[in-house]
């Protein structure tokens, strides 16, 4: 779960293009509010060493796994298209 909540960070911030662990690490603490309110998160925010570490520590097939496992659960929570470069999709009625 722990893994899974960083991998979320991990992807907010490339969104946000804030990819180095410091950068994660700030922007959890800045955005900790909007991030509690859909992940579970210990009694503080994830620091730049556990950031780091984990990723240090991950395998191309242990992230590949978990990186699946998180795209499946958080498609299941969607309905329609999620536009992440600012496009949205007209609806023709």
């Amino acid at each position: 779960m722990i893994f899974m909540s960083l991998l979320m960070i991990a992807l907010c911030c490339v969104l946000c293009a804030a990819p180095g662990a410091v950068d994660m690490a700030v922007f959890a603490e800045a955005k900790e509010p909007f991030l509690r309110s859909f992940l579970t998160l210990a009694t503080v925010c994830p620091a730049t060493i556990l950031l780091a570490v984990c990723f240090a520590i991950s395998t191309p097939i242990s992230f590949a796994i978990a990186f699946n496992g998180f795209m499946a659960q958080f498609s299941e929570q969607l309905q329609g298209v999620v536009a992440i470069d600012g496009k949205g999709v007209a609806q023709v009625v």
